[in-house]
């Protein structure tokens, strides 16, 4: 479900207000100001709407959203520990969307990636990071520019370019390059 028009500390607060009777929802991501996506077991759902009737917050189902960013994935987490990720070194510098925090090495990635499937996303933090060191021009990787959308709700003078294949990455990062 994503929850509209309350920020991350009201979303937790509130989860919080209700965790006897909806203890498997957790706010998972937090996309923008105001934009958090919660889940948990769709028999607690329920209490998680009767608690936004008291908020200036709206809430909207997503009946077949996949789980994620969530404590119910602790197993799965379990067998990700055991696997080789196999990171290189970032060559650009990279931002953890569960932190905001710069991540410099190989292990920070990794150690990032591995605590994915179990903590919640902060992609606005990221955001907030870039923004606030004077960065307006942001690249999106991936097959559609849904996040483009999202930094852009919290800063439109944001410039996102969108890509989609690695070849455009390659061209876009090599752009880059020849200008410094």
């Amino acid at each position: 479900a994503v929850i509209s028009r309350l920020d991350w500390d009201k979303v937790v607060r509130l989860f919080a207000d209700i965790r006897h009777l909806a203890p498997s929802f957790l706010p998972t991501v937090e996309n923008s100001t105001g934009q958090i996506v919660v889940g948990g077991l769709r028999e607690h759902f329920h209490y998680v709407v009767e608690a936004m009737k008291g908020t200036a917050g709206r809430i909207r189902e997503y009946a077949d959203a996949p789980l994620s960013h969530h404590a119910l994935l602790e197993n799965a987490q379990v067998i990700l520990n055991e696997i080789r990720l196999g990171v290189i070194h970032p060559k650009i510098p990279t931002i953890d969307d569960l932190t905001g925090n710069i991540l410099q090495t190989a292990e920070e990635v990794e150690g990032s990636l591995r605590n994915h499937l179990v903590n919640p996303l902060r992609f606005r933090l990221g955001v907030e990071y870039i923004y606030d060191q004077g960065i307006r021009l942001a690249v999106e990787a991936g097959p559609k520019n849904v996040l483009a959308g999202i930094m852009k709700k919290d800063h439109p003078d944001l410039v996102v370019l969108s890509t989609n294949t690695f070849e455009d990455i390659e061209n876009t990062i090599g752009c880059f390059n020849s200008q410094q």
